[in-house]
């Protein structure tokens, strides 16, 4: 049987490469029974909501969890000194990519799911299409936020352009400031129909004054003509 004689460094890179598989291995058992256990406790709980963000984020997950696992394996490794600095950083933002895109998944799930509760094909739809529309504009609002932390934090981790990253970061926590609440944005939403439905009411209610106001004017000229005629008639007489 031959000998293997393997240098320091090729041993490292061996260790290194089987911690790696063996990390993503336990990242995919540890992602299928967790998401088997989240399928059962969604399907006895009859939860629609549940078993759609479960649907979901199954595909970001099985890549968030074997990246977690790299990011608590290497570490502990002994390698090279310089050797963890590449794996980490590149595992790291991949990481932070597929958190960003699992968050992203569930903002645009919740978003349809508010959308789908209310029917736009029926006569009365202005509820519906106002919902729709704030919906829209807080989903994207809240996705560009995720996107500008998920950018921010990744550039954080080179120290060349941490300063940038940090700008990123406290753009998107004003960002997050600064928007309408979802409370304010549905009682104004309320607000809106209450006072449009009111104006329609006043409106139907100065239409029927104005009828009437014009039927009286047209038949007083009627009497008046009706009332003229009979006297001439009987002067005639």
């Amino acid at each position: 049987m031959p000998h293997l004689d393997l240098t320091r460094t090729q041993l490292d890179a061996l260790v290194l490469v089987v911690s790696i598989l063996i990390a993503v291995l336990a990242g995919l058992v540890i992602h299928r029974v967790l998401y088997w256990a989240l399928e059962r406790m969604a399907d006895r709980r009859h939860s629609v909501f549940a078993e759609a963000v479960i649907r979901r984020t199954c595909r970001p997950a099985s890549f968030i969890l074997p990246l977690l696992a790299i990011l608590a394996t290497v570490p502990n490794l002994t390698l090279p000194e310089n050797w963890p600095v590449p794996v980490l950083r590149v595992t790291g933002l991949v990481t932070i990519g597929a958190i960003a895109w699992a968050i992203i998944t569930t903002i645009q799930l919740w978003s349809d799911l508010v959308v789908a509760r209310h029917r736009i094909d029926v006569e009365d739809n202005l509820l519906a299409r106002q919902l729709g529309t704030r919906v829209d504009i807080l989903t994207r609002a809240a996705v560009i936020v995720v996107i500008i932390i998920a950018v921010g934090m990744e550039l954080m981790t080179f120290p060349e352009v941490r300063t940038i990253g940090t700008t990123l970061l406290a753009s998107a926590g004003l960002a997050g400031i600064h928007p309408r609440r979802p409370m304010s944005c549905s009682a104004d939403l309320r607000l809106n129909i209450r006072m449009a439905r009111a104006a329609d009411v006043e409106g139907n209610d100065h239409g029927k004054r104005d009828r009437r106001r014009s039927a009286a004017a047209g038949g007083g000229p009627g009497h008046l003509a009706g009332a003229a005629g009979r006297a001439a008639a009987g002067g005639a007489a």
